[in-house]
């Protein structure tokens, strides 16, 4: 009697060696992250604590302005790139100078628009001068190639450069804002650190394929930005729901409620920053892979997804009251509820994850645009809604319904054109 074949598949291997590079780069990102985010939690502490509220929602906008600013001066390049360079690693360098190029011009642009902005809408000179100060965050962010080296085995580089960065801003908060109460030095701290981050990943490159000359090859932008504009709306779009809040409480509730935000956000966005690491490992390997196995790839990564964050969740909103006043203070004990709301976009945002990555990969980039506009405009309305009426709680809520409204639409769509299978055959065991 003959034994019952038992060795794997071909497709199933090819699968498995797939997933082990996702999990490789996942986990060298992961790591530099973890070590960076200790650093940036030190760092975000004793602003907190040395500014107070006021003080500290304050840069928090800044830093939410700067997130918004680089979508600009990224204009949807950077995840079409890492697509394009993981499926022909050859062709890193001749891209790679082209979008340099592309870059150094947006950012330029953004930052003139942004001063002019700035300069003519804000009325208090104090907070005006904090606002301005970020634009010099914007070069260096032009200059960072992070997620494009990913294609050539970068993951490494990301990871030194992202722990680098922060260690300089908390050296730069440490000697020069700290002692002097001075929150009009904390962009400057901010930019040298994204300098550092950029500088890494240049000398990496530099290693393999030279040092990198910024080229200007006008057909090659114009076609690049005529195929990244659904990408950029989509960034646009995902912008508007990760800091569309904090910057509303800001200008209507004032400096203080934005602080009080921006610390219950704390913890959730370290574990969005870290499903974003996620996202850009999946996309990578997505791309890579052949398609008869790509989707057992995508099965693996939404049933762990949802294994790991869901505890994640529940741990966070049970344990809110006790860690916000033990890490912020006593002052910040109207964040406490917020971020026991807050927590439910983690499992949201996880499952999300994958769908846009398969989306992305399977060039369904306009379906991925429409997704988040209709998304955005739920945060947009919701929140100037809730924001006058329930306060920074009401913004919370606003977060989490946005969260699940994303999730649903990409799975959706995605289901819809046979590009994921159904989800209880998606969560199930294979």
């Amino acid at each position: 009697m003959t034994e019952p074949h038992t060795e794997p598949l071909p497709i199933e291997v090819e699968a498995a060696a797939a997933w082990r590079g996702l999990v490789k780069n996942f986990g060298t990102l992961l790591l530099g992250e973890g070590a960076a985010a200790f650093f940036g939690l030190v760092t975000f502490l004793l602003l907190a604590r040395n500014l107070g509220p006021a003080g500290f929602g304050l840069v928090s906008v800044g830093i939410a302005l700067v997130g918004w600013l680089s979508l600009g001066v990224d204009s949807g390049t950077e995840i079409l790139s890492l697509r394009n360079v993981s499926r022909d690693p050859a062709g890193f360098r001749e891209l790679a100078e082209r979008i340099l190029g592309l870059r150094i011009v947006t950012s330029l642009t953004v930052a003139a628009v942004y001063l002019v902005i700035i300069g003519i809408g804000t009325r208090s000179p104090s907070n005006r001068a904090v606002y301005l100060g970020f634009v010099v965050a914007l070069p260096a962010i032009a200059l960072n190639l992070r997620w494009i080296v990913l294609g050539i085995g970068g993951a490494r580089a990301v990871a030194v450069g992202n722990l680098a960065a922060r260690i300089v801003f908390l050296c730069g908060v440490v000697f020069a804002v700290v002692p002097h109460h001075a929150v009009a030095r904390v962009p400057f701290a901010y930019a040298t650190g994204e300098f550092v981050y950029a500088g890494a990943i240049f000398l990496m490159v530099a290693r393999r394929f030279g040092v990198l000359v910024p080229r200007i090859d006008v057909a090659f932008w114009v076609a690049t930005l005529r195929e990244s504009i659904p990408v950029m709306i989509s960034s646009y779009a995902r912008g508007i729901q990760f800091s569309f809040d904090v910057l509303l409480i800001g200008f209507v509730l004032g400096p203080r409620d934005a602080g009080f935000f921006s610390a219950a956000q704390k913890p959730v966005l370290f574990f969005g920053t870290v499903i974003g690491l996620f996202y850009v490992s999946f996309v990578s390997s997505y791309s890579a892979a052949a398609s008869e196995f790509a989707s057992l790839v995508l099965r693996r990564a939404v049933r762990t997804s949802l294994v790991v964050t869901l505890p994640v969740a529940f741990t966070v909103a049970a344990v809110a009251e006790f860690v916000i006043p033990i890490a912020f203070g006593h002052r910040y004990e109207n964040a406490a509820p917020v971020l026991a709301i807050l927590a439910w976009k983690i499992p949201f945002s996880a499952l999300t994850a994958p769908f846009s990555g398969l989306l992305i990969g399977t060039g369904q980039t306009v379906v991925l645009m429409r997704n988040n506009v209709i998304t955005a405009a739920v945060t947009v309305l919701g929140n100037l809604l809730a924001v006058p009426l329930v306060g920074i709680p009401g913004a919370a809520i606003v977060g989490v319904v946005s969260s699940a409204t994303i999730l649903t639409l990409n799975y959706r769509s995605a289901a819809s054109r046979k590009l994921a299978p159904p989800l209880r055959a998606l969560l199930a065991r294979a």
